[in-house]
Order: C-alpha cells, then structure tokens, then sequence
C-alpha cells in the first residue's frame, strides 16, 4: 500500500496502510516496526508531528533503528526544526552508513547552502547503496537529488548524466523525468522538456509538473490541445487536496500565486501551511503570497525568515528580489537578482 501510494500519489492508499498498521499493532504493540512504518505513513501525509511521536515510540523499544531516526530526522526538517533533525540525522549515520543516511544528511546541507557538502555526501550515499545492493526505490531517488545539486549550481552535464542513470535505475521515475524536464528547459529546448513533463504527469500530476508544462504548452499552438493533459492534471490534484487538506497546500498556494488565481484562496492556504510548518520554504511560501496580495511589510519580514539559512535555491533570490524592489531597496534587490542571475549564467556557460 505505501509503495502505491508512493507511485500514484493517491493519498487514500497511505490510509488502508495505516489501517493496517494499526491492526498490527492492535495484536503486537511492541513491534517496533510497524511503529517505524506507521511514522512514515504519517510523514508521507504531511502529519509532521504524529510522525515524529510514532517514530520516538519505535526508539523507545528500539533504540537501534536507523531508519527510524532518519524518519524523525525528515519530520523535523519539515517542520523548520533543523538542530533537531541534525541530530536524529547524527544518530542514524553512527548507526548506519548507508545510502539513506548520507541521502538525509545531503538534505540538510543544501538547505543550509552547503552545495559541495551535500554532492560528496550524494556521491558517498549512491556509492554505497550500489555496494549494499540497498533497495530498488531509494538508488534512483538519491541519483535524482544529487543531479539536483549539480542543476542547482549549474553544471547542466553532471546534471543530465545523474538524471540518466536515475532513470537507468528505475525507467520511469517521475522524479527524474521532471529533472529532465527543468534541464532542458534552461537548455531551451522546449519541445523536448514538454514530452518529459508529460511524461512525468502522466505518472504523477504534481502541480508544479502542470505548472512547467503548461507555460510550454500555451506558448505553443502546434501543441495546444495537449494542454488538456495539463488541466487535467490540476483537476486531479483538486480532486487530492479535498482528500487530504494538508498534503498539497503548498504546491497550490504557489501554483495560485504564480499565476495571479484566487490570490485570497492561495494567501489562506500559505498561512495555514505556515502554521503546520516553519521551514525555509513555508516563510517563502508565505511571503510570496503576502507580495502578490499588497501586503509588502509583512512580505519583507517573511522573505528575511526565508533566507536566514542561506539556501542557494533561485526561487527564493527571485521572491526576495521582487519582494525588495517594490520597496526601492536597490541595494537589496541587486544583491539578490545578481545571486539569481549567477545561477542563470552559469547554466548558459555550461550549455
């Protein structure tokens, strides 16, 4: 049921998986396990916090299981407690050296801006999964992230050859086909980066997948009635998101944002997400939202929460830039547009 769950991004089969659990539970209430699995369901619900108290009972009667860590690890990190899921992180590599561990601890450190810090551990991560024959599902994801950190600092090629092997590894996979997408988009080869985004909503409809797709497609009326797949696609995550009312609140807010739709609609949504979750991209979320309904002061204040870490993410550069222009902050902008526009230029040098 996870494993489905996880492939079709319908949130109904992590529900029959925790029924499940709890069953299991309900017969052997000391199976740390399960314990461990029902923290993850929980997790992959976007229910921080019931995750992180499942994955401490698994602990309590199972003080060596990595993988349980690493689950309170990533709730932890979702909700903005960053010292915290370092420390969980700590305790699943002393216990394990795995692909898992070095993949979670990569995570933080491109939070933080450690761009290098998080490739090495990537490569070390992809390297041992590889000697431990670890399993199918986890190789490709860790090939899909590292690529993400080559995009991330411009090295298009490094990119494209991880997101190939990621591929290799697992054909299909929608997280790498979406990579492809993004990469030939700064290639600006667009009819390519719409047949991968098309691929990887038809596999998955994430927002942010129509959203890519869908500035192609409007731009091009050969292909005009391929948009159709797109809006589809957004229905679809409609459709989810009155299923589970947490798990796509961010990728609308954004979506309605980007896009000046129901800015009243979106600005709830981002403050209720920032409510449930106080990390970097919720303060972004959050101000971007604010900037697109008028309300700059408080913009201001949310974008600087946003950036407190140092994350080298263009998104964040480009609300920022935004966000301090309408104020005439000439400085601050340049500073932040001209962080921007390095990443641009450093795709184009690569080309």
């Amino acid at each position: 049921m996870i494993r489905k769950a996880r492939e079709s991004g319908e949130p109904s089969y992590f529900n029959r998986a925790e029924e499940a659990l709890q069953k299991a539970l309900a017969i052997a209430p000391q199976n740390a396990g399960a314990l461990r699995h029902l923290a993850y369901v929980f997790y992959s619900r976007h229910e921080f916090a019931p995750a992180a108290v499942q994955a401490r009972r698994a602990l309590e009667i199972n003080s060596e299981d990595g993988d349980a860590y690493g689950i309170l690890g990533d709730a932890l990190l979702e909700v903005g407690r960053y010292a915290e899921a370092e420390a969980a992180y700590d305790h699943m590599v002393q216990l394990e050296q795995s692909l898992y561990s070095y993949s979670r601890l990569a995570g933080l450190k491109s939070t933080r801006g450690d761009s290098a810090g998080a490739i090495a551990d990537l490569e070390r991560a992809v390297a041992l999964g590889k000697q431990q024959n670890s399993r199918a599902r986890a190789s490709p994801r860790a090939e899909w992230q590292l690529g993400m950190e080559h995009f991330a600092i411009g090295d298009l090629l490094k990119a494209e050859s991880c997101y190939r092997q990621s591929l290799q590894t697992y054909p299909n996979y929608y997280r790498a086909l979406a990579g492809m997408a993004q990469l030939r988009t700064a290639q600006k080869s667009y009819d390519e980066a719409i047949d991968f985004y098309q691929k990887a909503i038809a596999i998955l409809p994430m927002p942010r997948l129509c959203r890519g797709a869908g500035r192609h497609l409007r731009e091009d009326g050969a292909r005009r009635a391929s948009a159709s797949t797109v809006c589809a696609g957004q229905r679809y995550i409609g459709r989810l998101n009155e299923i589970n009312k947490v798990l796509y609140n961010r990728e609308l807010a954004y979506f309605y944002a980007d896009h000046d739709l129901k800015l009243n609609v979106g600005l709830e949504l981002a403050q209720r997400e920032l409510d449930y979750r106080r990390d970097i991209y919720a303060y972004d979320l959050l101000a971007w939202n604010l900037y697109k309904n008028g309300r700059l002061d408080e913009a201001r204040a949310a974008i600087e929460e946003a950036l407190k870490l140092g994350t080298k993410d263009a998104k964040l550069f480009f609300h920022a830039g935004m966000i301090y222009s309408s104020f005439g902050r000439e400085g601050e902008s340049y500073r932040i547009s001209f962080s921007r526009t390095q990443h641009q230029s450093q795709f184009s040098s690569r080309l």
